[in-house]
């Protein structure tokens, strides 16, 4: 018998539907402003290992105005695009593309693994990283210099890496170590009490902020990876909760998801609570997927009684399609970007003014 809380969950969802009707009422459908001159350049820079598939980077992104593209095969000294060492993960690729090309950088640069759908990226944009590239708006990336391209918290924030924990959570080796990194990679500087941002280690740059370093800080730093007796992914963790000081100045980095999906890819709920709403739904309705797939009879329990399959997947299903719609609506809203200015609270830049 499962027991699990589905009269819980509808009272909830009962108790919503006012709220997403009155949300959708209120979004607004102008049309996006026209810009003025060329696309913002961009390059794509993927950290791969030669059995990965990275076909997609082409075929979902070729046509892509003002995008190149640099794949990185980690274990392959023959590919076009390589590093001196297979360590270190994706922060081995990160560092060594920025030395190779330092003085001619784009004006953003994307950093992202192998992977076209991963469990790590955006729910919203269904995990597809070729969809993330596509809505990214180059203005987010520009006024924040380095943005994290995971909205979602979890893992990552809130902070859960203190480097002066006497007994660390052997969940997350790298706690242990960072405090002896830290003072090496910035030598001279104090070792932060937390450090937290969203996994794993995607981000896009401006290339101001790549510039405010020196190429040999970057050569500095690929020489700790070569040299670090840390092991390959023990050294890609420290600097996956690394790259939010080195270019953002900031040892936590845990942005508004609602800002985030909002000011950085044009989906646009209408503020937090309206994206709460959102997520308290889908979770209900994953909920109640989940007791589907794992219940093969005609019947499911719940703690107050018996609730049919067919009631339980009609509700589910019902769910579904009012989440698309309202998912749907917050994209239409994010086609005006003076909407991502009110969900960021900051002033209008020039092109958002009215």
């Amino acid at each position: 018998m499962i027991l699990i809380p589905l009269r819980k969950d509808l009272t909830i969802l009962s108790a919503l539907g006012s709220s997403l009707q009155e949300a959708a009422r209120n979004l607004s459908t102008t049309d996006k402003p026209e810009k003025s001159g060329l696309p913002l350049s961009r390059c794509l820079v993927i950290a791969s290992t030669a059995e990965q598939d990275t076909s997609w980077v082409n075929i979902q992104l070729g046509n892509e105005v003002g995008l190149t593209k640099r794949i990185y095969v980690v274990d392959n000294a023959s590919s076009e695009f390589t590093v001196p060492l297979n360590k270190g993960h994706e922060a081995m690729v990160y560092l060594t593309y920025i030395i190779d090309e330092y003085d001619n950088l784009s004006e953003i640069t994307l950093f992202l693994h192998a992977h076209q759908f991963s469990w790590h990226n955006n729910d919203l944009l269904d995990r597809d990283a070729a969809e993330m590239i596509r809505r990214l708006i180059p203005g987010y990336v520009i006024r924040n210099g380095y943005v994290n391209l995971r909205c979602q918290h979890d893992p990552g924030c809130p902070a859960h890496i203190f480097p002066h924990e006497p007994s660390p959570d052997p969940a997350y080796p790298e706690i242990a170590v960072m405090g002896p990194a830290w003072t090496e990679i910035f030598p001279g500087e104090l070792v932060p009490t937390s450090l937290a941002q969203p996994c794993c280690a995607q981000m896009a740059v401006s290339r101001e902020a790549i510039l405010a370093l020196t190429r040999q800080r970057y050569v500095d730093l690929r020489d700790w990876l070569l040299q670090t007796p840390l092991g390959d992914e023990l050294s890609g963790r420290v600097f996956e909760y690394t790259w939010q000081y080195l270019w953002g100045q900031r040892y936590e980095y845990c942005p508004s998801q609602s800002v985030c999906y909002c000011d950085g890819y044009g989906i646009c709920f209408g503020g937090e609570e309206q994206h709460a709403t959102y997520e308290t739904l889908k979770h209900i309705a994953e909920n109640m997927d989940t007791t589907l797939k794992m219940r093969a009879l005609d019947e499911v329990t719940d703690s107050e009684g018996i609730t049919s399959r067919d009631t339980l997947l009609k509700s589910k299903e019902s769910i579904e399609v009012r989440l698309e719609s309202w998912k749907s609506s917050a994209i239409m809203r994010g086609t005006d970007p003076r909407n991502g200015v009110f969900g960021a609270g900051r002033p209008r830049t020039a092109i958002e003014a009215p």
